[in-house]
C-alpha cells in the first residue's frame, strides 16, 4: 500500500519513503560504528599491521616463509628479499 501511495505522489507515501531512508541511514551508521569499534578493540590486542621490513620483503616470505619462481637463486627485485635468501642459504650450509 505504501508503494502505491508513493507512486501516486501522496504525502503519506513520501513520509513512508522518508522513514525508509531514515532506517537505511541508521543501519549504515550503526554498522560503521560497530565495525570501527571492533577493529579498534582487536587492534589493541593483536596489531593489524605488519612491520615495515615485512612489507618490503613481502608477506609471503616474512609471514609464511614461501618462495616462488627462482627464489633459491636469489632473483628478486627487492634487495632485502635477496639478502634474506642468501642469509638463509648460508645458515643451511
Amino acid at each position: 500500500m505504501a508503494a502505491m501511495t508513493l507512486i501516486a505522489g501522496t504525502w503519506e507515501g513520501f513520509v513512508v519513503f522518508l522513514f525508509h531512508l531514515l532506517a537505511i541511514v541508521i543501519v549504515f551508521v550503526y554498522t560503521f560504528v560497530m565495525s570501527w569499534c571492533g577493529y579498534w578493540l582487536i587492534d589493541h590486542f593483536i596489531p593489524m599491521r605488519v612491520s615495515e621490513y615485512s612489507e618490503k620483503v613481502g608477506l609471503d616470505f616474512s609471514q609464511h616463509d614461501e618462495h616462488y619462481g627462482l627464489a633459491h637463486i636469489a632473483e628478486r627485485e627487492i634487495a632485502e628479499y635477496e639478502e634474506q635468501i642468501r642469509y638463509k642459504h648460508r645458515i643451511k650450509e
